[in-house]
């Protein structure tokens, strides 16, 4: 199976996706096996490791999205992704600048917190902008795409191409944008890691910057390998019907 397929059939992989690293929310094609060879890893010990996370699971959120229509899925990323992203950005934005003025910081740590402000402030403009593309522009168009199909309301058009896939394949674009400057900041913290004497503070941002990233994933995840995959069928559907009716 793909990465992909495991991610949306079985959510429990998700874990060990991120505890490896394998690239299931944009590169979702990949097979299993291949990213386990990529990695260096024996797929027969992943693979028994992914049974048993499997088996401990209760979990079926992603199969539940799976069966979501293109509106139902919409209203999911906006309130579970969208809104809440908006304030944990603001919220890791905020205790950087708050962290590179505590005294407690040695000088090392507050170079770090520079580095990272940068970057954070870079990632969040991007992602920011990004949902702003999807809420205004795209979402509405894939809502009204899916009103017509439902509804099968058919236009007076001979139009046969895609007005879908060009905006979707630049938020692709924009998502690998986006994912590199957060890799990029989880470098410059060595994999979002704090020593023992450092503040407080700044192991909670350590904490909430890796509960982020995985939210993250899954935001991307949801979008590249369930949204935009049923929208492209859902709009070459309603264009196979809309051609039987003329």
């Amino acid at each position: 199976m793909t990465l992909a397929e495991l991610a949306i059939h079985i959510p429990a992989s998700i874990e060990l996706f991120e505890k490896y690293n394998f690239n299931y929310y944009q590169n979702g094609s990949q097979k299993f096996k291949d990213a386990c060879e990529e990695k260096g890893l024996i797929f027969s010990e992943i693979d028994a490791e992914l049974n048993q996370l499997q088996e401990l699971s209760k979990t079926n959120t992603m199969l539940t999205l799976e069966d979501m229509s293109v509106d139902r899925l919409i209203d999911f990323i906006n309130g579970q992704h969208h809104s809440n992203e908006a304030e944990v950005l603001d919220f890791i934005e905020e205790s950087i600048k708050k962290l590179i003025t505590n005294p407690n910081c040695d000088k090392a740590l507050i170079s770090i917190l520079q580095k990272m402000d940068e970057k954070f402030t870079d990632f969040k403009d991007k992602l920011t902008k990004h949902c702003e593309k999807e809420d205004k522009i795209l979402f509405p168009y894939m809502r009204k795409l899916y009103e017509l199909r439902r509804d099968k309301i058919f236009t007076n058009t001979s139009q046969k191409n895609s007005f879908v896939k060009k905006p979707i394949q630049l938020l692709e674009a924009e998502h690998v944008q986006a994912s590199s400057v957060l890799k990029e900041i989880k470098e410059i913290t060595q994999n979002f890691s704090s020593q023992a004497n450092a503040p407080k503070e700044y192991q909670k941002l350590m904490e909430h910057l890796k509960e982020f990233e995985v939210e993250f994933h899954v935001h991307l995840h949801i979008e590249n390998n369930i949204l935009f995959p049923k929208v492209i069928a859902l709009e070459e559907q309603f264009s196979n019907l809309k051609s039987n009716q003329a």
